[in-house]
């Protein structure tokens, strides 16, 4: 370009600026998204940055990488989306995030990586934000699982927990998968620590329960059946 007419050269222009046209009088900046690295400029234009890299400011000279947690999916970005929950990114320089994989989860934006979630939740499904607690009646005592499994007989559990617990004397578990222990009806008893199986015992012939939660009969007293 030249300034002044009947100059007998013209001037470059510099990185980050560019010449529109052979016949102006100054240099244009380069917009925001682009970005002009050659000094001399070569050409009328300035280059587009990248998927994954961006300019912020006019005139820039070079593209930066989007940092981790962070991502430009389309050409010509001026700035970085932060991958939202349920996503990640742990490299730079990237166009999209990734989905957290079942059993993982991320709940916050700008994430360069998934969390497992803890004993007692799960997540089903992929892009999670948030684990989900078991359901009563089903544990998960390991980290990062996509689902809970049933308490096994004579157990129950609560919502949330790593771990079923034992139904102890005078209880029993109705079903598998129960969120608590039932105490022995009348005239039955359960005399395990651990109750082996869904239904209390009957008590013999001669003998008696003296309340819902004894762990043994009791013999009848003389004159009584």
């Amino acid at each position: 370009y030249t300034e002044q007419t009947g100059r007998s050269s013209c001037k470059t222009c510099e990185a980050g600026k560019f010449a529109s046209s052979s016949t102006v009088s100054s240099c244009a900046v380069c917009a925001e998204g682009k970005y002009q690295n050659q000094s001399p400029a070569q050409a009328y234009g300035c280059k587009q940055c990248n998927g994954g890299r961006f300019a912020d400011q006019t005139g820039s000279s070079g593209c930066k990488a989007c940092g981790v947690g962070q991502v430009a999916p389309s050409s010509s970005s001026s700035s970085c989306s932060a991958c939202g929950p349920g996503y990640y990114q742990g490299q730079t320089g990237q166009q999209s995030c990734h989905s957290c994989s079942k059993g993982k989860y991320i709940g916050t934006n700008g994430a360069s990586s998934c969390k497992a979630c803890g004993s007692g939740r799960y997540a089903f499904l992929i892009s999670r934000s948030s684990c989900k607690a078991c359901d009563p009646g089903r544990y998960q005592n390991q980290n990062g699982a996509h689902g809970c499994k049933n308490c096994a007989t004579g157990r129950y559990a609560r919502s949330g927990f790593s771990n079923c617990k034992t139904c102890g004397r005078g209880q029993y578990a109705s079903s598998s998968a129960v969120s608590s222990c039932s105490s022995c009806p009348a005239g039955r008893y359960q005399g395990a620590d651990v109750a082996p199986n869904y239904r209390c015992q009957s008590c013999d012939k001669g003998q008696f329960a003296r309340s819902p939660t004894v762990s043994m009969c009791s013999a009848c007293m003389s004159g009584r059946f």
